[in-house]
């Protein structure tokens, strides 16, 4: 993504493709041997060919945000896997589960804050 911005910002197109879609192009191209010159031949060839949609990047907001939302996201799947594991954990070392888990809801709690922070100190 550094490289993208960097383009982006010097006012360059940019188009982020899947990977499996330049790959398939290729194959069906009939191109199956995997070098880095026949790569930039063959993404060259696909921008040409496909011409794949140029969307705008998201601004910096959107993108500070989008990283809270994914961290946050990360931070309940983890909590939601320590709750099934505490279900299922012997006595031992159920108290570490849940201290755990207690960690995890204070870290959830403050991601929270720091979005709602965060949007009140938009710019818009």
């Amino acid at each position: 993504m550094l490289a993208v911005g960097i383009l982006s910002d010097a006012a360059l197109p940019v188009v982020i493709v899947n990977p499996r879609q330049i790959r398939d192009f290729a194959k069906a191209c009939g191109l199956l041997a995997k070098t880095d010159t026949l790569d930039a031949k063959i993404i060259a060839l696909f921008g040409q060919k496909i011409e794949p949609e140029i969307r705008p990047l998201k601004d910096e907001f959107a993108q500070e945000l989008s990283a809270f939302v994914a961290r946050r996201r990360q931070l309940v799947e983890m909590l939601t896997a320590e709750k099934n594991r505490l279900t299922a954990a012997p006595k031992a070392v159920r108290s570490g589960i849940a201290v755990h888990i207690e960690w995890l809801e204070r870290q959830i709690s403050d991601v929270d804050n720091d979005i709602s922070g965060f949007i009140q100190s938009s710019p818009t």
